[in-house]
């Protein structure tokens, strides 16, 4: 009977002795993998991208207040509409207002 030392510290008992130098529990090293790819999932990746979305959704705001402010209605009833242009930067590109009937009315 052989005692083998195995890599994750743990000992084995064999009949005949290992012809492979290193050798390792299969659960420890699947759960050294588990570790490694859940490290992996956490670690957050920057985008080679940059589409400038926060900027545009930022301008998209400052629409959003002008039109209210100028035609008299709360935000809510203002759509800014981001979409990318032709070299995939994302900008505002189109805005809609709502209003109600009465708000209609009172147009000036």
């Amino acid at each position: 009977m052989w005692t083998h030392e195995l890599i994750c510290g743990h000992t084995t008992i064999r009949k005949r002795k290992s012809s492979a130098d290193v050798i390792g529990c299969v659960k420890c090293l699947e759960a050294v993998d588990f570790e490694e790819l859940s490290e992996s999932l956490t670690i957050p990746v920057e985008s080679p991208m940059n589409d400038r979305l926060d900027e545009a959704e930022a301008e998209a705001m400052k629409i959003k207040a002008l039109l209210a402010g100028r035609f008299d209605v709360p935000p809510e009833q203002v759509d800014v509409i981001v979409r990318p242009n032709l070299n995939g930067i994302m900008e505002p590109d189109s805005a809609t207002v709502s209003f109600t009937r009465r708000q209609l009315l009172n147009l000036k």
